[in-house]
Parts: structure tokens; sequence; C-alpha cells
């Protein structure tokens, strides 16, 4: 038995359009997507519009937030590293 081939009004019934299907509380009968496949097309078409919005650009800082941070608290100790790692270096200069 050949399998027909898709035309315009036959969707691709893909596991991710199922998800959304079934997330979206539509129940499809075959016999209803039979009599009438523009209804089917037109949640593919919905579905389809879903994914763009979801992959649109999005701002580097609305992904993730950042935590309250004392950033006086981060320099003094900053500088409190910077003067250890100084005195290692003289010390090793020392020792050489």
């Amino acid at each position: 038995m050949a399998r027909k081939a898709t035309t315009e009004t036959q969707v691709e019934m893909t596991p991710e359009f199922q998800r959304w299907l079934k997330n979206n509380n539509v129940r499809l009968k075959r016999s209803d997507v039979r009599k009438n496949p523009e209804m089917l097309s037109a949640y593919h078409k919905e579905w389809q519009k879903s994914l763009r919005k979801s992959t649109g650009r999005r701002s580097l800082f609305s992904s993730f937030s950042l935590p309250n941070i004392d950033l006086l608290g981060l320099t003094a100790n900053l500088s409190k590293a910077n003067d250890i790692m100084k005195t290692i270096q003289s010390l090793r200069d020392l020792i050489k």
C-alpha cells in the first residue's frame, strides 16, 4: 500500500505538535479531521505561531537575574586578596 502524498491541507502530526494539542486540551477524532482537515490545519498554524513567539530575540539580562551583591564588600575583599598575592609574590622573589 502506497502512502498518500501530503497536500496543503494535510498536516504532519509530529510529537511536538501532538504534545501542544494535548497541553491545550484539544481533542480531535480522526473522523472529525477527515471531514474537516482545515480544522487541524488551523491548529497547526496556531502552533507554528506559538513557536515563532518563543524563539524571538530576548534581552541578555532578561534570561537571568543577578543576586543582591554588596559591591563595596566585594571590592574590599578583592583589595585584600590583591595585597595577599603581592606579599606571596614578594616572598617568592626573596626565596629565589
